[in-house]
């Protein structure tokens, strides 16, 4: 897993982490990064609407402050 800074006071992009897969250490790595970096961005995700809902019970933060691509939409990603 790799963490770039998007800017210098906030935004961090995390590389080589499949969310739908992540867990464990991968999880507070990504939940410090959100802490100290305030947004954490992740490209060419394939997560379900299930998953991507899921994500803040697996402890990944909230889905407002992280952002994926998700190539199905669902209403409740919307509100």
């Amino acid at each position: 897993m790799e963490m770039v800074p998007l800017e210098p006071t906030i935004g961090v992009e995390i590389r080589g982490v499949q969310m739908a897969e992540a867990d464990g250490d991968t999880l507070d790595a990504i939940r410090r990064a959100v802490w100290e970096h305030g947004v954490a961005v992740f490209r060419d995700q394939s997560l379900t609407p299930e998953q991507h809902i899921a994500l803040p019970n697996a402890g990944a933060g909230s889905t407002s402050t992280i952002i994926s691509r998700c190539t199905k939409r669902s209403p409740k990603l919307r509100s």
